[in-house]
């Protein structure tokens, strides 16, 4: 069988070790940016206190030069996609089963015509210079009409086959807009809880409303969501509320503060790159459903708008919390 990793980031770089390949299986990989080497090196970290509790060794992976594909999995940002569209349509004759890792809300016509299914993939990971560091284990969660091609093929990360994966697509969508309210103050997961002492965690209430809002939403759009297995908005909203009432952590709970991710998330990426981002698709997706039903999205409405005239202009300046303070206090 022959894999085709699309983007071989973070999550690209997990799942590509997670293959459990038997005799003459092979991964191929397209990145968004070119190496003259035919055979990737792959380079696996472990946060320190991890250690003993994730062992994962790479697998090979090679280059894609037009080679017959079976499994497709898209871990990329959907406007990466448009550069490999032309790939796609030679792909396409092989008709392989593309697997969208990335929640896929909004830009399914990227698959078009494709035997096309969904997934979702939780790892604390993110890069650091030129390796992926692993941090908590998560999952890997897909669609069950999958079942039958990838059983017994994932090593390493705990697999679920669940009926309804739009709950846990919807789920994954709102733990990703996360990636706008860091984004516009510049900051990592764990940053922003660190920076957050020096106020008392008094910025926690507007974070923790910022995540209630889309809890709302899909309360109100009757739209059902999944608990995911690792970090999931509520767990986080949970911690939050604790911080902020001043109560003991219990051990689970400072374990998940201490591996709240460190990296910088995709669309802080972007913006420090002057690259379009991809968030139209996570929180404007979301704002579009809001708009439906006339609920204002008051938060999460500022975090896309301020994303999208980023990505018109390329401009960008990061508020401070002092300034989010004055603007949602």
């Amino acid at each position: 069988m022959n894999y085709l990793i699309v983007g071989l980031g973070a999550v690209g770089t997990v799942l590509s070790s997670c293959l459990n390949l038997e005799k003459d299986d092979k991964i191929y990989a397209l990145r968004s940016t070119k190496t003259p080497k035919k055979i990737y090196d792959i380079e696996l970290d472990v946060i320190e206190n991890l250690k003993d509790k994730i062992k994962i060794y790479p697998n090979v992976v090679f280059e894609y030069d037009n080679e017959p594909i079976d499994i497709v999995f898209i871990t990329t940002k959907s406007n990466y996609l448009d550069k490999v569209s032309l790939t796609f349509s030679k792909i396409k004759k092989h008709n392989p089963i593309v697997i969208c890792l990335m929640n896929g809300m909004g830009y399914e016509s990227y698959f078009k015509g494709f035997n096309t299914f969904y997934g979702v993939i939780m790892y604390n990971a993110f890069k650091r210079d030129t390796k992926v560091v692993l941090g908590s284990k998560g999952g890997l969660i897909l669609d069950e009409k999958l079942e039958i091609y990838l059983k017994n093929r994932i090593k390493n990360l705990p697999l679920t086959f669940a009926k309804d994966i739009d709950a846990y697509r919807y789920r994954k969508l709102w733990l990703n807009t996360i990636n706008g309210f860091l984004s516009i103050l510049g900051f990592s997961l764990f940053q922003f809880f660190e920076e957050s002492i020096k106020y008392d965690f008094k910025t926690f209430s507007i974070f923790i409303e910022y995540l209630e809002e889309t809890k709302i939403l899909l309360e109100r759009l009757n739209i059902k969501s999944e608990a995911l297995p690792s970090l999931d908005p509520e767990t986080l909203i949970s911690l939050m509320k604790k911080i902020l009432l001043k109560e003991k952590l219990n051990e689970t709970e400072q374990i998940l503060y201490h591996n709240l991710p460190r990296g910088k998330n995709s669309t802080l990426q972007s913006i420090e790159k002057k690259e379009s981002t991809e968030y139209e698709f996570i929180g404007g997706y979301l704002v579009n459903l809001a708009d439906k039903i006339d609920f204002s999205y008051k938060i999460n409405r500022y975090v896309y708008e301020k994303i999208k005239e980023y990505d018109k202009t390329y401009q960008f300046e990061f508020i401070s919390l002092d300034k989010m303070l004055q603007i949602f206090s």
